[in-house]
């Protein structure tokens, strides 16, 4: 079954989007390391962690039949979070200049909003165990300020791999620029041990481990004739299949008689 989606934007503040400056960047790191709070050592702590996307639902714009995107982190993927959280540190990564230079994927997305549900408390002293938000390479916290940065936006990538629901996973693709193999393993999508690997994305794509980094402009290429125009290989099957920089597979799609491509999308 193949869904036909559209989004709505939902009733959020507007959060910062533009790259920080280097004074930003160097408060940044003079938060307190949440690391030293009472509960931030503990993930038994917390009882359960509601994530949503916020600016994203699923239906029809200007109807009532939209769903919002949420769901509840697997109670297996709590403690790995509390270990990403802890782990995280200043810096650059491979990927962020090329994140920078693409800007949005989709201009309503603000990030996933984490709701931590927390045991009642048993002693005195209890923290409580503050919301936050993780958008464009920041954990930030419920008003949209930065306290740690997420370089690569893994952190974002990963939350979006902690649900398993298909329709979220193609959704995600919606929210997130993916054009390379590692953010499409973060995801949580599927890998066929081949050589090279393939990462199989909910939309169909595959993507290849290979190390090759796109430039901007490979990273915009959205079909197989741009593909083929940059010079990329071919793979020599049926279809045949052209290799973006980054690992992208793009099919060749039908051709009439004269020539022409066929469309292989569903029309409405």
């Amino acid at each position: 079954m193949r869904w036909i989606l559209t989004f709505a934007l939902l009733a959020l503040a507007t959060l910062p989007t533009q790259a920080l400056t280097q004074k930003e960047l160097e408060q940044v790191e003079l938060v307190p390391s949440w690391q030293f709070l009472p509960w931030f050592k503990d993930a038994d702590y917390i009882y359960t962690i509601h994530a949503k996307a916020q600016g994203l639902q699923i239906g029809q714009e200007g109807t009532s039949n939209t769903i919002p995107i949420e769901w509840e982190v697997p109670r297996t993927e709590v403690d790995v979070l509390f270990g990403k959280l802890r782990r995280l540190r200043k810096g650059e990564h491979k990927d962020d200049q090329l994140l920078d230079q693409l800007g949005a994927r989709h201009a309503n997305y603000k990030g996933i909003f984490l709701d931590f549900k927390t045991k009642p408390k048993v002693k005195a002293g209890d923290t409580h165990v503050p919301n936050m938000i993780v958008f464009n390479g920041f954990v930030r916290d419920s008003n949209g300020n930065p306290i740690f940065p997420d370089p690569g936006r893994q952190l974002e990538y990963w939350l979006w791999g902690t649900s398993k629901t298909r329709i979220h996973q193609r959704m995600a693709l919606e929210a997130l620029h993916v054009f390379n193999f590692n953010q499409c393993l973060l995801m949580g999508n599927l890998i066929v041990e081949t050589e090279p690997r393939q990462c199989l994305m909910a939309d169909e794509t595959v993507m290849l481990e290979v190390p090759d980094r796109p430039s901007l402009e490979e990273a915009r290429i959205k079909d197989f004739e741009e593909c083929l125009d940059k010079g990329r290989a071919i793979i020599d099957s049926f279809p045949r299949r052209c290799v973006a920089a980054g690992g992208k597979l793009f099919a060749e799609p039908p051709r009439l008689p004269d020539g022409r491509t066929i469309d292989p999308s569903p029309t409405n």
